[in-house]
Parts: C-alpha cells; structure tokens; sequence
C-alpha cells in the first residue's frame, strides 16, 4: 500500500526542492506514488517536534488509553459506534494544538479519508493509514529517523 514503500532518495530531494522553490507549479506527474508519499512522511517526521506537540502528549496519551478497542472489523481501529465515547475529548484536544499544526491535520486528515475511500484498490484502510502514519504525528523526546535515511 502507498506509504509502505519507499520511494527513490533523489527524486524525494528533488520533489521536496520544487516544492519549496515552486509550491504552486510543482508538477507532480513528473514523480512516482512512492516519492510522493515518502515526502509527505518525510516532511511530518522532520518537524521541529510532533504535529500532535510534545506539549499535548500526555493528554493523546491519555485519550488513547480510555479509547476502547473492541475486535477490529471492516478496517477501523476504534469502531464507529465505539467512537463516540472519545469523539469530544479528541475534538477539544484538536481545537489546543497551535494554529498551523491544526491546519495541517485538518489537510492531511481530510487527504487520509480520501485516500481510506479507495482502499479496495490501495490497500490503505484507516487501520493500515493508523500504523503507518500514527507514529509520525506524536513521538516522545528527541528520537526521529528520516524516511531518506531509511531507504
């Protein structure tokens, strides 16, 4: 599935130079699936700290950890009609991060759900999108590895 595979170091530092040259011309047919996701993982992990913030990390933690987790079907972590139990806890914690780190989770959730509505083609249910991207928005203390490091 798209974000499992890693795509090529050189065309991931030539995408990411174009974007920050040319943010509304890049041409993205030029790159392949892989490079694009790596980028995008690549460009959370490498923020000074987590999306989530290192400040609210106890109080993610602290959802994570009330949040039941009945058996897993049709690719949910948390179960529809489980979720309801936290939704507002998560909504009132969202509404705490700074601006731009809400901004940006607002982008990238919004391009994860469309990206879970063609998991019969991509392999990424909100489960697989969960394991994947999960650990890049909230990590603790200093410990980070590039995805180009990785490939």
């Amino acid at each position: 599935g798209i974000f499992r595979l890693s795509g090529s170091a050189a065309k991931i530092v030539e995408l990411r130079k174009q974007i920050d040259t040319t943010p509304y011309t890049t041409d993205f047919t030029k790159f392949a699936r892989d490079d694009i996701a790596s980028s995008i993982k690549e460009f959370i992990r490498q923020l000074s700290e987590p999306l989530f913030t290192f400040a609210l990390s106890n109080t993610w933690t602290s959802i994570s950890q009330t949040t039941p987790y009945p058996q897993m079907s049709g690719g949910y972590a948390i179960e529809p009609e489980n979720f309801s139990a936290n939704e507002s806890e998560l909504k009132k914690t969202i509404l705490l991060l700074p601006e731009d780190n809400k901004n940006l989770w607002i982008y990238l959730s919004g391009f994860l759900h469309l990206l879970s509505l063609s998991s019969d083609v991509n392999m990424m249910t909100p489960q697989n999108i969960g394991i994947v991207i999960g650990p890049n928005l909230l990590w603790q203390g200093t410990f980070r590895l590039p995805v180009i490091e990785l490939n």
